[in-house]
């Protein structure tokens, strides 16, 4: 694996690096071919990014029986290896919730002991000149919702995501919050659909 011999070379560097600059954390990030975990362990002074990207399922959290193997047995093995793990993640500016995705993996690397030095790296597209909703010229307006979640979920990712939507939603579009509660539903009920 490319992974592991990425990890071989990292490992005897880092024996420099904490001779040389022993103040300057390293994080790496596991990304494409680097997020099948090595065959070999990890320097206990790295952090890394996990990114579970491009065929992950983000209807499901990454632990989730129903999330595709690997991206769940490669999520299994970090959360073994290190106990610096943060994510590096892309999410979209479109009304599926996927902060419930987000919480969750968030909430399983809270359960690392150096979690707190973990960092959070998320690419949120706004879908402009895209063939998405509205051409992408009109998917901010229900879109920005996930932003508003996501961001608060990094800063507290216990935070119950339901009543962070709700929040949103209640405190943005006022008097038509029913209408629009009951619109987020029916995206949320169709995202959550195993058969959808």
């Amino acid at each position: 694996f490319r992974s592991t011999q990425i990890m071989m070379f990292v490992n005897e560097a880092m024996e420099t690096w904490k001779q040389l600059r022993p103040d300057i954390p390293i994080h790496l990030l596991a990304y494409i071919h680097f997020a099948e975990p090595p065959l070999v362990p990890v320097h206990p002074d790295l952090c890394f990014w996990f990114a579970p990207y491009p065929t992950n399922n983000m209807h499901y959290p990454l632990l989730d029986p129903r999330q595709p193997e690997p991206w769940r047995r490669r999520f299994e093995k970090w959360l073994t290896m290190t106990s610096c793990l943060g994510f590096y993640e892309y999410f979209h500016a479109k009304p599926s919730p996927e902060a419930f995705y987000a919480a969750a993996n968030l909430r399983a690397v809270m359960r690392l002991p150096n979690h707190r030095n973990a960092i959070i790296y998320a690419e949120i597209d706004n879908d402009f000149g895209s063939a998405s909703i509205g051409d992408g010229e009109f998917g901010w307006d229900v879109g920005l919702m996930n932003r508003w979640v996501l961001t608060r979920l990094f800063w507290d990712p216990t935070q119950d995501v339901d009543a962070l939507y709700r929040y949103y939603i209640q405190r943005t579009y006022r008097e038509a919050a029913p209408q629009m509660l009951a619109y987020y539903e029916l995206i949320k009920a169709s995202w959550f659909d195993p058969d959808n």
